[in-house]
C-alpha cells in the first residue's frame, strides 16, 4: 500500500498499519485508480461483487479438493 501511495503522491496521515490510517490511504488509492481507469464505483461493484452464497460455495469447493 505504501508503494501505491507513493505512486499516486498520497501522503500518509498517521502511522502505517493502523486501522484508520490504512483505511484512509486505501480509500484515496481506490479513488485515484478508479479515476485513472475511468471506472465508476457502481460499475466496479457490479462487475466484482459476489454474494454470500458464492463465497460459501467457493469455500466448499476448496475444502472438498
Amino acid at each position: 500500500m505504501q508503494a501505491l501511495g507513493e505512486t499516486f503522491k498520497i501522503p500518509l496521515k498517521g502511522s502505517a498499519h493502523r486501522a484508520l490510517a490504512d483505511v484512509q490511504m486505501l480509500s484515496l488509492i481506490f479513488q485515484k485508480i478508479t479515476f485513472e481507469l475511468k471506472l465508476s464505483g457502481s460499475s466496479i461493484i457490479e462487475k466484482y461483487s459476489f454474494s454470500d452464497l458464492e463465497l460459501r460455495n467457493s469455500k466448499k469447493k476448496k475444502s472438498s479438493s
